[in-house]
């Protein structure tokens, strides 16, 4: 029974994660720093909760405590006002999750935790638990990702796990007092065996290096790729593998094999992050499995040695304690303060380096070590460094120019490239920003150029909205918005007297963008140019009810890298369909590596009664032109005059899919590698 008691409270603990993190998303503008952020919250919340198990006697008080906690879980928690939390300033978005979280999961989540120790306890000490807990962990994960999140409504997610919680406080109601071994003050007043206090810090260390990783592994893989809790759920899976399989009797019999495929993942990862690949899909693949090896095979080495440092049963509290604060110390510094340190994600090379030189420190030992094997991994620190102090070189000067300028917010790191072009002005400079590895825009500062729009903007792509409607066409004064800033593109098609506004969460594209120094399309736009800080559905929503209305919205926010859950649900297209004019058009730009959008776009006309024209174009390197998908809605037919490069989308190809909304949904059947847009034949 105390296995499934484990296993269970482990289950809801990190089923709520997932809940906690997709109820968040919606009021944070869908970053998957919101991830990381709760990541490194719940480490902080985990030691509260291995501390109190450390320490606590009475099962039938602990048993009161998590019903009362439940009852929060089941009643408080969905109603909670999240908006008041988030989506102020960008700078104390952090804490604003913090908060968040916190309030939402805070009671319930510590003393689900703290059931492995107190369990554990009663059970005399016994470690091998510990792997019963991390299973427990990757089912909920499992469950939460692939059933909770697409099927249920966030508010039943809350429902199922306070439920949940009060199933396990009536096990505990039933049980006698726990045995004191175990306890922080009962055997355990001095240090471990008589040891000082310091004797904790290898565990901490350990745990450190480790939960570090994983976070920082979070950040590096999602700035490309859609923030879904599946893909978290994934990396986090990954990371509590290691702990079940290093705590189990393969940890201790297999270390040295782990310590050797470790060092082998490393220096893979290593070289993964410096020579990726130029084509996304091949490049996400990539990286992923890269990672994936990495955090499997490098962690289970530091965590089976972990596994080996265990004190006796006396012990255990205090041993559980040090892992956990290790953990959030870990966490502390690659969610928050790396953030804040570092204008790029340098968190992630570090972490590497730092399982490298804990791989090579354990010794290598015993007759089957040879050598070789043992030169192996005691330089495998220096030969990781220079791999990736070479890739910081390289990415210094690589295809795309050099870099100019960089910053990091709560919302990615944005980098602008300089690269030097020929043409018949002479050597022009091609300035280009980047969010991670997305093309957000570029400028090529030449007379001719200058304030000609470029990539997925020009009259091969987003142009075709301007070119189209009856207000261009006879120069009458348009009200024109856009969800997402990148350099400003879209600002050159505006004529004295149009009044554009841009909707861009991201307080440094704002920065970026409005410099004249690198970019040019807002300070040459001839239109009245309003730039609005803070998510785009909720200043829409104001704008909405102040009775603004647009002759063209444009969608710019799901091209590339992570896209924005809320900004494709139901709820959001209705709200487009309000502000825009009964002769307006909602414009929606749908390039991207890994999302079919068709199929929502195709939901989206049908929920909110627009005909809509989806439209694929090819290259034109002499327009300045990028391979895009761009479509159309509008509240009645309208014959679109497009270039001849551009070819219309067949609806009758698009798979019909229901439209995801705030409360139930995900975009988990929308993922796609290699795809291609369904054009007419």
């Amino acid at each position: 029974m105390a296995k499934a008691v484990i296993f269970f409270g482990s289950f809801l603990t990190f089923a709520l994660e997932l809940t906690v993190g997709r109820t968040l998303l919606p009021f944070f503008g869908s970053a998957a720093s919101v991830w990381v952020t709760s990541l490194c919250v719940f480490q902080v919340l985990l030691v509260a909760g291995y501390a109190y198990g450390a320490v606590f006697r009475n099962p039938r008080v602990h048993a009161a405590l998590l019903l009362v906690a439940s009852v929060y879980t089941i009643c408080v928690a969905p109603v909670l006002p999240y908006a008041r939390f988030g989506l102020g300033a960008a700078s104390s978005a952090w804490a604003s999750v913090a908060v968040a979280v916190f309030a939402a999961s805070g009671p319930a989540f510590v003393l689900l935790c703290a059931n492995s120790t107190l369990v554990q306890r009663h059970s005399g000490g016994e470690y091998g638990l510990y792997a019963w807990s991390n299973l427990g962990s990757l089912a909920g994960l499992a469950f939460g990702a692939l059933v909770l999140d697409p099927f249920v409504p966030v508010s039943w997610q809350w429902r199922i796990i306070g439920v949940g919680g009060i199933a396990i406080g009536s096990w505990f109601f039933r049980r006698g007092p726990f045995d004191n071994d175990g306890a922080i003050g009962a055997r355990d007043k001095g240090g471990v065996n008589g040891e000082p206090m310091t004797s904790m810090l290898p565990w901490a260390v350990l745990s450190g290096i480790g939960s570090a990783s994983m976070t920082a592994a979070t950040a590096y893989v999602t700035s490309d790729i859609i923030g879904v809790p599946l893909v978290w759920a994934v990396i986090l899976g990954i990371y509590l593998t290691s702990w079940a399989v290093a705590f189990s009797r393969w940890g201790e019999r297999l270390y040295l094999a782990f310590r050797v495929l470790g060092a082998a993942a490393t220096l893979c990862v290593a070289v993964a992050a410096c020579t990726s690949p130029g084509e996304p899909s091949a490049r996400f693949l990539w990286n992923s499995v890269a990672v994936a090896g990495f955090l499997f095979f490098g962690l289970t080495a530091l965590h089976s040695k972990l596994y080996s440092l265990r004190p006796p049963a006396q012990s255990l509290g205090r041993y559980y304690l040090a892992i956990s604060a290790g953990g959030a110390v870990g966490g502390v510094l690659a969610a928050v303060v790396a953030p804040i340190v570092f204008s790029w994600v340098a968190e992630w090379p570090l972490c590497i380096a730092a399982v490298a030189c804990a791989i090579a420190a354990g010794g290598v030992h015993g007759a089957s070590a040879t050598t070789a094997g043992r030169f192996a991994l005691r330089t495998l620190p220096v030969v990781v460094a220079a791999v990736l102090f070479v890739g910081l070189v390289r990415d210094s000067h690589d295809a795309d120019g050099r870099i100019v300028r960089r910053e990091r917010g709560f919302y990615g790191v944005l980098t602008v490239r300089e690269k030097t072009l020929q043409s018949p002005y002479g050597e022009v400079a091609r300035r280009s920003l980047f969010n991670g590895r997305t093309c957000h825009g570029f400028q090529v500062d030449a007379p001719s150029m200058r304030e000609k729009p470029s990539m997925y903007y020009s009259l091969n792509g987003g142009g075709i909205a301007f070119t189209n409607h009856p207000s261009y066409t006879v120069s009458r004064p348009m009200e024109v918005g856009m969800v997402g800033l990148g350099i400003g593109t879209l600002a050159a098609y505006g004529r004295s007297g149009d009044v554009f506004t841009f909707y861009e969460i991201s307080r440094e594209d704002i920065r970026i963008a409005k410099d004249d120094g690198l970019f040019t399309y807002l300070s040459d736009s001839r239109a009245a140019i309003d730039i609005r800080e803070g998510d785009a559905r909720i200043e829409l929503a104001k704008d909405r009810d102040s009775g603004k209305k647009f002759d063209i919205l444009v969608i710019d926010a799901y091209s590339g890298d992570a896209v924005p859950i809320h900004l494709v649900t139901a709820e959001a297209f209705r709200l487009y369909a309000d502000i825009v004019k009964d002769d307006g058009m909602l414009a929606l730009h749908v390039s991207n590596w890994h999302v079919d959008l068709w199929p929502i776009v195709k939901a989206a006309a049908r929920e909110i009664g627009f005909d809509v024209v989806g439209v694929s174009s090819d290259a034109a390197s002499g327009e300045l032109a990028a391979a895009t998908d761009w479509a159309f809605l509008m509240r009645r037919p309208r014959n679109l005059i497009m270039p001849t490069c551009c070819h219309r989308i067949d609806w009758d190809k698009v798979p019909d899919r229901r439209l995801p909304t705030d409360m139930r949904g995900s975009l988990l059947p929308f993922i796609k590698f290699n795809f291609a847009a369904p054009i007419k034949d």
